[in-house]
């Protein structure tokens, strides 16, 4: 486009984790730090995989809480502090994600009851409510879905106006959505 740039990934096509960890990086920190303080001190905490929770990872390191991340990134993050227990869920490891998916590792984040669990996806049309691009990871989000108390969603507003294949959940299950300024108020 001249003048400009226009994204050539399809429906469902990832962009590399390390890239979109770059992009957005301002929001997603801003986004975290809101997300980071909706949690209490002891809790225990689910956290969904990708770049935004990772950045909810970043800000609650060093708390005292108990997280089980999805994410072998977030993980990294968490486990540097002697003040925060990190659960690992086990089962396969996404490559390209490092992000944790399967029987296994549905079953481990259905054994622990969750304060809270921090859900992000690729996508979240109101109409449609959370989607993902992959039956795996919508099946891991269901599992975090199910096994709290309370729901956060942390998601950037771009993310609201566009959906994906597979299925989560309906808005109805989301108890708290924190996203960035530019998001449609409605």
């Amino acid at each position: 486009v001249r003048g400009g740039a226009v994204g050539v990934a399809l429906r469902g096509e990832f962009v590399p984790f390390a890239l979109r960890d770059r992009q957005g990086a301002d929001v997603k920190r801003r986004i975290a730090a809101v997300v980071a303080e909706l949690v209490r001190d002891g809790e225990a905490v689910a956290l969904d995989n990708g770049t935004t929770c990772l950045a909810v990872a970043r800000e609650l390191s060093g708390r005292p809480l108990t997280v089980m991340p999805l994410s072998v990134h977030a993980a990294v993050v968490l486990g540097q502090s002697d003040r925060t227990k990190v659960i690992l869920p086990g089962g396969e490891i996404q490559p390209s994600e490092l992000a944790a998916y399967g029987a296994a590792a549905e079953a481990a984040v259905r054994a622990i009851h969750f304060d809270t669990a921090v859900v992000s996806s690729c996508a979240a049309l109101p109409a449609h409510g959370l989607t993902t691009n992959t039956l795996s990871d919508a099946a891991m989000k269901r599992a975090l879905l199910e096994s709290a108390a309370r729901v956060v969603v942390a998601i950037e507003s771009h993310k609201l106006e566009r959906t994906a294949m597979a299925a989560v959940a309906g808005p109805d299950v989301i108890d708290v959505l924190v996203t960035d300024e530019a998001a449609d108020a409605d």
